[in-house]
């Protein structure tokens, strides 16, 4: 069992850099609110900066390194996806459409950061 803010975390910096498209500008204001130096980004950075952000957040409070540090593989994928598809509330309101092809790249980009 993976405490459910360790599992947020762990997703985050792998959400938000698909889910910038979506709301770039609210990105970069969370990145900012986080301690990022957003001096020159873009919007198109949004994601990228963001995720950076809590990046070097997640190792600074020794947080896990993605869904490998919590136990998770390539092979639990699938079964992470079918978990998360039921998941309306959550999924309904992210800025971006989020379907099973979707999930599945998060889930991948999730798995390790550093």
């Amino acid at each position: 069992m993976v405490p459910h803010g360790m599992s947020v975390i762990v997703n985050s910096p792998s959400v938000f850099r698909h889910t910038a498209a979506g709301s770039s500008q609210r990105h970069l204001d969370g990145a900012s609110w986080l301690g990022a130096d957003i001096a020159g980004a873009s919007t198109a950075d949004a994601g990228d900066v963001l995720a950076d952000q809590l990046i070097v957040l997640m190792r600074a409070t020794n947080m896990p390194n993605g869904l490998k540090g919590v136990g998770y593989d390539s092979g639990d994928i699938a079964s992470l996806v079918e978990g998360a598809l039921p998941q309306r509330r959550l999924l309904d309101n992210a800025p971006v459409d989020v379907d099973r092809e979707t999930l599945t790249s998060l889930f991948e980009g999730a798995l390790r950061y550093w």
